[in-house]
């Protein structure tokens, strides 16, 4: 909607479109003290603003941080994140070290890399959450596995009065759960992804949250830890939870949880309404599940058993299905068991269809699925929270009988007739935001008539030659596009392909490119003006990924010769874009054409070789 038909609306929709639906971000870049009077004296009349710093632009950040403090007590929702944009959370708190001028600060999401932010400023700010209204923390930690010391800021938020919802992914290995056990928060929906937990401590977490309604866990296999607690915790220890109403629970591949165990626990849990397990093979037990769920959970609405061909060893998978068809499984309308083969030749490096901290089967793309009890053609409740999905085999290996409504992401290795026949019948494509297509080995007619009907795609990674040898295919998808992907194999980046990247999509946020090319990077900022962040790869003989002195001292290296931060995965720079990292000086080392020693030392390599002169 353009600012004149904005103009057009009462002021009290304007004020309830600016509080409710606009970016805090947005208000400040595109509104405020930018258009005219009544905007600004609308936007100082709102009583609650979301800023939102995800994927923002840095010059965009600066010029927020400097006028934050006018919207400060108003603000209700903050998120701040260094993935793709190094250096964020620092400089974030560097102007604002503490919340407390956030008065009305309810929900927070924060994703932060402990190795660059200081620990005593991040203990700081969740400190001073307890003089905030806060009520939902989601906090994300990249490369946390990496920490060796204590981070106490975590255990701390169990201790904010205010706190009803907490989301935590991260893979700090040193958290304790047992720890907690003397803590009595008041959360109330529970997600923890990598953290370490056995089975065994949720006993602790129990203690710790005692009107518990929502738990998300992600266990953790440790063998020394079941050794020694297999025999030394009472198996009557079990905490009741009388108001917990959904849990999902997954289990790692090599889990020794036994059945009766899980049994006992959920007996704890009688209110239960919705139960999803990702299960080990130990788990799988039809006649076991069916007396449970007679005896001990009345109220369960919904269920779900989850397990892959890898975990059953590729056991008779015909066998447990037919397991899972007997009356009561039949009778029971949201009852599942559902097996899924997933793609594991995965090279993707930035989170396409990764989540970070988290690389458990489950969420690499679904190839096959199957499931029991079958009710009936085109059935879409089993697949609901089936969202990323993988094309590559014969049609004839995938279910006709299951409608996937809600695929976010999809990766193809292969695409003929039949398979895009299967995908367009049997796949909500129109829901598609992030496309993989980079195993192709070319681009057909089948791959250009699905690209013309995912018309939202977000995400793009694809060979770049694909990309330039089939430029129509792509021009309905370009004003949507944020994020491009072209690194799964080394390619050029001379001002032509930029400038047809630019053609292309316009409006793109983030770039990964693999090129020599680097000394190229300058015109990015004249070609595509929206970029955020970009990520390349470093191609130098001194560099080793393998040998972390050489990495150390490859990073002060760099350091001193840059003025813009920058995050790096092995031997992968993410860099978040601004004009000092536009700057033409830096890039222009990379160009071979700059150093005459350089240049000669090529050009007597190709001499030695044989130059290949053309007549």
């Amino acid at each position: 909607m353009s600012v004149s038909k904005l103009e057009s609306l009462p002021n009290e929709i304007l004020i309830h479109i600016f509080e409710k639906y606009i970016n805090g971000v947005d208000i400040i870049v595109a509104f405020a003290y930018q258009q005219n009077q009544r905007f600004d004296a609308l936007i100082i009349r709102c009583r609650q603003y979301r800023f939102n710093f995800l994927h923002c632009q840095k010059d965009s950040f600066r010029f927020c941080i400097g006028l934050l403090p006018a919207y400060i007590e108003r603000i209700e929702e903050l998120v701040l994140s260094e993935q793709n944009t190094p250096g964020q959370i620092h400089a974030f708190l560097t102007f604002y070290p503490s919340f407390i001028g956030f008065k009305r600060l309810r929900k927070l999401y924060i994703h932060y890399n402990p190795q660059t932010v200081d620990e005593f400023a991040m203990e700081t700010a969740i400190d001073s959450l307890f003089n905030t209204p806060i009520d939902t923390i989601i906090i994300q930690l990249i490369d946390s596995y990496k920490m060796e010391k204590s981070n106490e800021s975590f255990a701390e938020i169990f201790h904010l009065t205010t706190i009803k919802r907490l989301f935590v992914i991260s893979k700090y290995r040193s958290h304790q759960w047992d720890s907690s056990e003397n803590v009595l928060s008041k959360i109330e929906y529970l997600t923890t992804f990598g953290t370490p937990c056995q089975f065994r401590q949720l006993h602790s977490i129990f203690q710790c949250v005692l009107h518990l309604k929502y738990l998300n866990i992600r266990l953790i296999h440790n063998l020394h830890y079941d050794f020694y607690y297999r025999f030394n915790l009472p198996i009557d220890n079990i905490i009741s939870m009388p108001t917990l109403h959904t849990l999902i629970l997954s289990f790692q591949l090599n889990d020794e949880t036994p059945f009766e165990m899980l049994a006992q626990s959920l007996k704890s849990m009688p209110a239960l309404h919705r139960l999803d397990i990702q299960a080990h093979s130990a788990l799988v037990d039809a006649n076991a599940w069916e007396t449970l769920l007679e005896t001990s959970l009345p109220m369960l609405t919904h269920f779900t058993l989850k397990t892959t061909v890898r975990r059953l060893n590729y056991a008779n998978i015909e066998k447990i299905l037919a397991s899972f068809k007997t009356p009561f499984w039949i009778a029971k309308k949201n009852f599942y068991m559902i097996i899924t083969k997933h793609m594991h030749s995965d090279n993707n490096k930035f989170g396409l269809y990764k989540m970070p901290a988290d690389d458990l089967e489950f969420n690499k793309p679904v190839t096959q699925c199957y499931i029991a009890p079958w009710r009936g053609y085109v059935d879409d409740v089993p697949t609901n929270d089936i969202t990323k999905f993988c094309i590559g085999g014969a049609a004839r290996r995938l279910s006709r009988y299951y409608y996937f409504r809600n695929v976010k992401l999809l990766v193809v290795y292969n695409l003929d007739k039949d398979l895009l026949e299967w995908l367009l019948t049997y796949v909500n494509y129109s829901q598609i935001e992030h496309l993989d297509i980079s195993q192709l080995h070319t681009i057909s007619n089948t791959t250009t008539s699905l690209l013309s009907r995912v018309r939202n795609i977000v995400s793009l990674r694809i060979k770049y030659d694909h990309l330039h040898n089939h430029q129509s295919a792509f021009s309905e998808n370009g004003p949507c596009l944020k994020y491009l992907d072209m690194s799964v194999a080394e390619h050029r980046f001379h001002e032509k392909d930029i400038i047809i990247i630019s053609k292309l999509f316009p409006d793109i946020e983030r770039l990964v490119i693999n090129t020599k090319m680097l000394w190229n990077i300058p015109l990015l900022g004249t070609y595509l003006p929206r970029l955020c962040s970009l990520t390349f790869k470093i191609i130098d003989s001194q560099f080793y990924s393998y040998n972390n002195a050489k990495k150390k001292l490859w990073d002060k290296q760099f350091q001193r010769k840059i003025k813009f931060s920058f995050q790096r995965d092995d031997d992968w720079i993410t860099v978040w874009i601004d004009e000092d990292a536009l700057e033409e000086s830096y890039w222009q080392t990379f160009n071979p054409l700059s150093d005459p020693d350089r240049l000669r030392s090529i050009v007597a390599r190709f001499f030695k070789r044989g130059f290949p002169f053309s007549k």
